[in-house]
């Protein structure tokens, strides 16, 4: 994975940054992302899907305890990319952790109705 290539977003008032640590991608999200930011959220999402594919990695860590708010449009980005990940062949599928803070509950409400769209490929992790 020492080819993974993932550029930062910084559009509006959302960030998200990528590492590569120990052999898993991990990007940390900040912010907020509302209607402003959803059309370059969803240009990131879909180049780091195709970079995730390019390189066959198994999971992509979310980390989004920074994250202050998400709006409807950026929900939807969200979920078109867990969409494209459950049309690949069930090989090149990668999973998706998202790191949720334990005391904004909307996090974990939110993010948990992502992950039952696709359980075997989103889990939550609580961290503080």
């Amino acid at each position: 994975m020492n080819d993974f290539s993932c550029p930062p977003l910084r559009a509006g008032g959302i960030s998200i940054e990528c590492t590569v640590a120990d052999g898993a991608v991990c990007l940390a999200v900040a912010g907020s992302a509302d209607a402003d930011t959803s059309a370059a959220l969803a240009s990131f999402l879909d180049g780091l899907h195709q970079e995730l594919c390019r390189v066959h990695a198994p999971r992509v860590e979310l980390d989004v305890r920074e994250l202050a708010f998400i709006n409807s449009s950026s929900l939807k980005a969200i979920v078109a990319w867990i969409g494209r990940i459950t049309k690949l062949e069930h090989e090149a599928q990668y999973g998706a952790t998202f790191v949720v803070h334990p005391e904004l509950r909307w996090q974990s409400r939110t993010l948990d109705a992502i992950r039952l769209f696709a359980p075997s490929i989103v889990t939550i992790e609580k961290r503080e």
